[in-house]
């Protein structure tokens, strides 16, 4: 779900989506298309049972990266959470992204808003993940692991 050709919705001018570029590189990448619904939509209008409609069923991992103001994050945050199976997971985008500080407002007024409802994971570049269970949060700490390979020329010399 994203703005797609409703760009005029594109308040913060955050991101310029593109349904075909989507739709090539899920090909790409093997993805089933006949199992894959792209919707336009701005997430302001959404509501987590409309999501839970269309996956049929609860959502396992839930990719907020939707507009950048504190509003829309604090917004989406709130449908993600209400969509998510228990143990469920939800990569938030740009964060840590210094031209969108409204990311990490939005994301701090939400966790303090529902203290209790999403627990931290990981952080993996520019996403911050949580989840919904203390329990799930631990585990994932304790048993994901994540090893980083520098090429060659560019540890030479370190």
């Amino acid at each position: 779900m994203d703005l797609f050709e409703s760009q005029y919705e594109n308040a913060d001018g955050s991101g310029h989506a593109d349904r075909r570029l989507l739709q090539t590189n899920l090909v790409k990448y093997g993805c089933d298309l006949s199992r894959i619904k792209v919707n336009t939509v701005n997430s302001l209008t959404l509501t987590a049972s409309r999501i839970t409609a269309e996956c049929e069923s609860k959502v396992r991992i839930f990719s907020v990266d939707g507009g950048h103001s504190a509003a829309s994050t604090f917004s989406d945050l709130n449908v993600a959470t209400d969509t998510l199976c228990e143990g469920g997971l939800i990569l938030l985008d740009d964060f840590f992204n210094a031209d969108w500080p409204g990311v990490a407002e939005g994301a701090c007024r939400y966790l303090d808003h529902r203290r209790g409802s999403l627990f931290p994971v990981a952080i993996v570049g520019n996403k911050f993940i949580f989840t919904n269970t203390q329990a799930m949060a631990k585990y994932m700490r304790a048993t994901c692991t994540i090893s980083i390979t520098v090429p060659a020329a560019a540890s030479k010399g370190r």
